[in-house]
């Protein structure tokens, strides 16, 4: 039961990344550029999914890739154009908004041993 719910956590994982990163389609139909798209959307999840968790350790990874277009891209933007001092402001209001639209809903029973860490714990005990 441990293996499948691994198996399930990484069936969301794709779920996520084919709904939010539209790999559908792709305007190109050379092979480089496609790697080079699907690579970018997996940095780009690891990204956001790092800086949701370290944000709120209670935060929702799916509500927060949701809103990422809200929270994400300014923090990205200011780095980009090396306004290193509005990048702290960025982030902490990325923060803020995280922890009031994307923290997870209350369950009606644990389900630590559902999700990956609480997978891998209960593996490695």
């Amino acid at each position: 039961m441990s293996i499948y719910r691994c198996r399930w956590q990484i069936e969301l994982l794709f779920k996520e990344l084919k709904s939010d990163t539209n790999w559908q389609r792709f305007a190109t139909g050379q092979q480089a550029i496609v790697e080079g798209l699907v690579w970018a959307s997996l940095l780009a999840l690891i990204i956001r999914r790092s800086l949701a968790r370290q944000s709120l350790p209670s935060v929702s990874l799916y509500k927060a890739a949701k809103n990422v277009e809200v929270w994400l891209l300014p923090v990205l933007e200011a780095y980009l154009h090396r306004a290193w001092s509005e990048i702290a402001g960025k982030l902490d209001w990325a923060h803020r908004y995280i922890s009031m639209n994307a923290l997870k809903s209350p369950q009606r029973k644990s389900k630590n041993d559902r999700t990956l860490d609480g997978i891998y714990e209960k593996l490695n005990s």
